[in-house]
């Protein structure tokens, strides 16, 4: 599931959202495995595969974009 996410946007799976949020990876699962879960039992199991919140004010889920952008080194300005 994890790796479903990191790897493909919800329009590739036929999902009718634009970025990866809690509701979209609630509606996979139910899509994939007919399991329902409420939205913010979903956000747990996100933070548990260590994929994070965004500030966006959609909730997109994007931490694996946060943890590569710590890898890359800062230029200083």
């Amino acid at each position: 599931m994890r790796r479903l996410i990191t790897d493909k946007l919800p329009e590739q799976l036929k999902l009718r959202f634009a970025l990866w949020t809690r509701k979209a990876v609630a509606q996979l699962l139910n899509k994939r495995f007919g399991l329902k879960l409420p939205v913010r039992t979903m956000g747990l199991y996100l933070k548990r595969w260590g994929l994070l919140r965004c500030a966006h004010p959609c909730g997109a889920v994007c931490g694996w974009l946060s943890r590569s952008a710590r890898l890359t080194p800062q230029k200083p300005l």
